[in-house]
């Protein structure tokens, strides 16, 4: 009897100690998928030329790790006249930059890129080609106001361009209305070789990006 009473405790510790780790392996899995969840955002931007949708950019923030896909298709007359394709994946840490790797399809030119913090400044391949930059150059704005440093000359995330000199002008807060819906957001604007208005909500995330190419007006606008 004391051995039938002894198998059968041991039994239930048996289970009770199963049970007790497919409870904390749930417990475990609700917590990271709502930590990746409360982490996890979307930015979506329309892509605008003299006012006629011509494309998309989103952008995935996952934490530390950032994915930006764009595509750009300008027709005439029905016939595409010009097409671009970009993806790349940022890492960041804190409010640095610190890799990054880009494709880019520029109507037909490829472009293969990675973007490594080197020091004070970065070290950058293109198609093969590895060449450092000193403190003075940093990535050119786009969606995260951390990139709008005020160093005097920028690196292109999608192509082997320089810029050089890049200036940096903060303009105050405004209120503007984008298709995501109205924000007091802060205006930047940049100019030199690289000439941009960029409004940033207070998240420092962009919401409204304006400048001209090929005596074109291109607008990206937050959805």
């Amino acid at each position: 009897m004391r051995k039938w009473i002894a198998s059968k405790f041991w039994r239930l510790v048996l289970r009770y100690r199963t049970w007790l780790r497919c409870f904390w392996a749930i417990v475990v899995f609700l917590g990271l998928s709502a930590w990746q969840t409360a982490t996890a955002e979307t930015l979506r931007y329309e892509i605008l030329r003299d006012g006629s949708d011509v494309g998309a950019q989103v952008v995935e923030i996952a934490g530390d790790q950032v994915t930006v896909t764009m595509e750009v298709s300008v027709k005439a007359l029905f016939v595409t006249v010009y097409r671009r394709t970009h993806r790349r994946v940022e890492t960041w840490d804190g409010g640095n930059l610190v890799h990054l790797e880009a494709e880019t399809d520029d109507d037909g030119t490829p472009y293969s890129l990675q973007l490594v913090k080197n020091g004070e400044g970065y070290k950058r391949t293109v198609n093969g080609n590895t060449e450092s930059f000193g403190a003075d150059f940093a990535p050119v704005p786009d969606w995260n106001r951390a990139l709008a440093t005020g160093k005097p000359k920028g690196l292109s995330a999608q192509s082997d361009e320089i810029y050089d000199p890049v200036t940096l002008e903060t303009l105050g807060t405004e209120s503007i209305t984008v298709p995501a819906g109205t924000f007091e957001a802060e205006h930047l604007r940049t100019g030199g070789a690289f000439a941009r208005d960029l409004w940033y909500d207070d998240q420092g995330r962009l919401l409204l990006m304006t400048f001209v190419s090929r005596d074109s007006q291109i607008e990206y606008r937050r959805r």
